[in-house]
Order: C-alpha cells, then sequence, then structure tokens
C-alpha cells in the first residue's frame, strides 16, 4: 500500500560550501549550532534517534587556488564520514554535540 507521506527516518542539517574556522572554537560553536538546529528538527517531528552521521568536507593542506569552483567553493577536499550508535535514543543537542566532537 502507497504511502503519500511515510513516516520519516531521518532527520538532519547540512551546509556544502562557504564555511572556514580560524580555531577549534570557531568549529565547536558551529557544530553546537548544527546539533541544535537538528534538535529542534527532531522535536518538531516528533522524533528521537541514536543513530548519528556526520561528513565532514576537510580542504586538503596546499591543494592550489585554481583548483576551487569560485571564492566560496569547497574545493578539492578529502571526505570524512563516522556514525555512532548511541545506547539511548535522543532529541536533546547535547548528546549529539558530545559524539561529534
Amino acid at each position: 500500500n502507497w504511502e503519500p507521506r511515510p513516516p520519516r527516518k531521518s532527520v538532519g542539517a547540512q551546509l556544502s560550501w562557504g564555511v572556514r574556522f580560524e580555531d577549534h572554537e570557531e568549529i565547536h560553536v558551529f557544530l553546537n549550532k548544527l546539533c541544535k538546529e537538528v534538535s529542534e528538527r527532531m522535536r518538531r517531528y516528533g522524533v528521537r534517534g541514536r543513530t548519528l552521521g556526520f561528513k565532514l568536507w576537510r580542504a586538503i593542506k596546499g591543494a592550489p587556488n585554481n583548483w576551487r569552483k569560485g571564492n566560496v567553493g569547497h574545493g578539492v577536499c578529502d571526505i570524512i564520514n563516522r556514525s555512532v550508535t548511541m545506547e539511548h535514543f535522543h532529541d536533546q543537542p547535547e548528546p549529539f554535540a558530545i559524539q561529534v566532537m
């Protein structure tokens, strides 16, 4: 039987270009905001989760600037994927932030 709006199986947030960090503090602030956004979306949809997927695009050190697409394009990157399954289901940002830090 076809469901026009099947139950949600995942909730996420993504930024794919134009994000640059100068130090670790900026990274922590950004990741905390991202975890908070995902948490708010989960509560809006009435879901909780325990499996967290994380994808990081890290610029390759020393890559020539002419490999980039425009001024804020990501250029050549290493793509790092990680996932973790937590013991309990969550919809708050703190458990997610602990896992991605």
